[in-house]
């Protein structure tokens, strides 16, 4: 028997559920993962969820489950889950639902983008990574040595969850004598 649990895309209900994985999943190439979008059926209403977790079927009682009715598409990766859990934790008060549908598209498009660990990988034409530094780890040094190592050509994307970090952070880079241009003004 195998079990995923979900969280549901509904306002106010912070809890996870456990829903049954059907032997037709595996059985058509759906096999499930960790951030794929499903719906379930709560409460009379199919809803839309998130697979977060495989828990051991000895964990859960399973006498009371009920059966995943659909895969809509892949979400979220498991890192971005991990993530979610980790902020939801450290500032959402545990509450990791809007941190999914901030992860997630609008529409269920989110199979046609490469997955993390493709964008964290190299190529021999240029070099292209992602780095994700926690909130507390200051980004100039980071930011400096992918300029200065030539990662894109010298190009780095900086991305700045707030607008003052990111005022400040290019202007500690301008300062240095790097060419800085902050979205929208230039």
């Amino acid at each position: 028997m195998r079990i995923a649990r979900i969280v549901p895309d509904v306002t106010g209900l912070d809890k996870q559920f456990d829903y049954l994985i059907p032997d037709l999943f595996g059985a058509i190439g759906t096999e499930l993962a960790i951030g794929d979008v499903v719906r379930i059926e709560l409460h009379g209403r199919r809803i839309r969820g998130w697979v977060v977790d495989f828990p051991s079927a000895s964990d859960v009682a399973s006498d009371r489950l009920r059966p995943l009715l659909k895969r809509s598409g892949a979400g979220p990766s498991a890192e971005l889950i991990d993530l979610a859990g980790w902020a939801a934790h450290r500032w959402v008060a545990g509450r990791i639902r809007p941190l999914l549908i901030a992860a997630s598209p609008d529409t269920n498009m989110s199979g046609s983008f490469p997955p993390i660990a493709t964008l964290a990988t190299t190529s021999p034409e240029a070099q292209v990574a992602l780095v994700r530094l926690a909130p507390s780890d200051d980004p100039l040094p980071t930011v400096v040595k992918a300029i200065d190592a030539g990662a894109s050509g010298g190009q780095v994307l900086v991305l700045h969850p707030s607008i003052a970090g990111s005022t400040a952070l290019a202007n500690r880079l301008a300062r240095r004598g790097y060419s800085v241009a902050r979205w929208p003004e230039q």
